[in-house]
């Protein structure tokens, strides 16, 4: 436990040590980036969501927006064209944590799960992904169902219609049965 915790104690450090290489990089960036330093990079910013995620210091919301930083971070590493599936993983867990995170900012943080998962169902092609588009659909009509936000008419055909495009995709047993 004691090194579980001095663990989590340099999360902090490691974390801006990164996000200074990450501007280091950015700053003298050239036609001929190292992708491969830049994507560990990337990589590692996104191991640190986990450790601020469920980080036992601090408070639950504070751990939270950590977290969304270091998933930004990340976003600006994983494009869309060149690695949509990390980019996809970063995605799924930015929403998530935004519809984690307790107090007055739920109505703000909705709408940024909402766009992430969007974002997120982009990089998803159905046919070759569906349990990530049945899932990512199931997540959207969740947030809407709860919107705040909004009319709740439209709310709720919004989710409705995220529903039924989950429903759509035919899914492998793999899933857990009555997940939806």
């Amino acid at each position: 436990m004691v090194g579980q915790s001095c663990n989590i104690g340099l999360v902090s450090v490691y974390y801006k040590i990164l996000k200074d290489i990450q501007l280091i990089m950015w700053s003298k960036q050239s036609k001929h980036l190292n992708w491969i330093n830049f994507l560990n990079i990337g990589r590692k910013i996104k191991t640190f969501w986990d450790a601020y995620y469920h980080r036992l210091q601090g408070e639950v919301a504070d751990n939270k927006h950590l977290a969304i930083d270091a998933f930004q971070d990340a976003l600006t590493v994983f494009t869309s064209g060149e690695f949509p599936q990390e980019r996809l993983m970063v995605l799924n867990n930015l929403g998530i944590t935004y519809l984690n995170i307790p107090g007055e900012e739920q109505p703000e943080n909705q709408e940024q799960a909402i766009a992430a998962f969007e974002e997120a169902l982009t990089l998803i092609n159905p046919e070759k992904l569906p349990n990530e588009w049945t899932i990512m659909q199931y997540r959207l009509g969740m947030v809407y169902r709860e919107r705040i936000r909004g009319e709740q008419v439209e709310n709720l055909e919004l989710a409705n219609k995220a529903f039924e495009a989950a429903l759509k995709v035919s899914i492998s047993q793999d899933l857990p049965e009555g997940w939806v």
